[in-house]
């Protein structure tokens, strides 16, 4: 736990919950802020996407069959990008939001209103003139038309996702 020299916390680990209980054995391996001031989105080693409202997960998506390396979110176009060790790049466009609430108890939120997802695209890096296939940086622009790949072999690639979106 970090403690700077002012001696106030800077923050407090604490476990997440799902459906009131604690979620053991999940590792994060991914993260980007979400729709709401109290929402994020995590990615797992097992290829799961978590969405979390507060410390509760409302939401579980299986979305790859590798370890989840990179998330992004554009509230603009309303897309969700995730990128797998495999290789692999899938955009979810998320239908409807969930209400905005306050309302949290100890064991998770009151409201568990969960978000419809469609997988509007995937691809694989095999498709880029890449040295390595290995996805280990990824980024939507505003608009969700473009996004940038980085590789572990160190290549940045701009990709146009205009003919992969609906």
């Amino acid at each position: 736990e970090f403690v700077p020299k002012s001696g106030h916390k800077q923050y407090e680990l604490r476990d997440g919950l799902l459906q009131g209980a604690p979620v053991d054995g999940v590792e994060a391996t991914a993260i980007c802020k979400f729709d709401f001031v109290d929402e994020c989105i995590t990615g797992t080693s097992s290829g799961h996407i978590l969405f979390w409202r507060g410390r509760s997960c409302i939401q579980s998506i299986k979305a790859h069959e590798n370890a989840v390396s990179c998330l992004s979110y554009c509230p603009e176009s309303k897309l969700v990008a995730s990128t797998s060790l495999d290789g692999t790049v899938k955009t979810f466009k998320v239908l409807g939001s969930a209400s905005n609430t306050n309302n949290v108890s100890k064991v998770g939120p009151k409201l568990l209103k969960v978000r419809q997802l469609e997988l509007v695209s995937a691809f694989g890096t095999i498709h880029l003139d890449a040295q390595s296939r290995k996805v280990i940086a990824f980024d939507l622009s505003s608009c969700g038309t473009k996004a940038v790949v980085g590789t572990d072999s160190g290549e940045i690639f701009e990709i146009s996702l205009r003919e992969l979106l609906p």
